[in-house]
């Protein structure tokens, strides 16, 4: 009516939560999807939906079944080529002595992915609440 165009919902749940986050880089077979962004982080039951608010109509899904890690980087570690490459600013990290959330998964055509996010103060609770599910989610399936 009037015009406006009814908005699509990103998941057919309720988030269990959500979390406004910033978008630190992205390294795997979608397009290029500029980094240092700020996004809303959605917990489901079954994944979770990274949402861009600059570019329209863009989302990431990561199903917890698909997730095969997750770790932390900060200013004192280490930082392989692969983490390097997918970043994008590397030096993000050491400007602002943050620790950064890698969580590397495959999609569904089993080809790996890793995306990372800067959960800030949020870190013990984003954190733990998706390695839950990911944990309760891959017991479940398992034979």
């Amino acid at each position: 009516m009037f015009g406006r165009k009814k908005k699509e919902r990103i998941h057919p749940e309720k988030p269990l939560d959500w979390f406004e986050v910033q978008y630190i880089g992205w390294k795997g077979t979608y397009g290029q999807i500029p980094s240092n962004q700020s996004v809303i982080l959605f917990i489901f039951e079954d994944e979770i939906v990274v949402q861009f608010q600059k570019i329209k109509d863009t989302i990431i899904r990561i199903p917890y079944r698909s997730m095969v890690e997750i770790e932390n980087i900060d200013q004192g570690q280490k930082t392989d080529t692969d983490r390097v490459l997918m970043l994008g600013l590397a030096g993000y990290m050491w400007k602002k002595k943050q620790v950064l959330t890698i969580i590397k998964y495959t999609h569904s055509e089993q080809k790996p992915q890793s995306v990372a996010f800067d959960f800030e103060g949020g870190l013990q609770d984003i954190q733990s609440m998706i390695y839950k599910k990911m944990q309760q989610l891959k017991t479940k399936h398992l034979p």
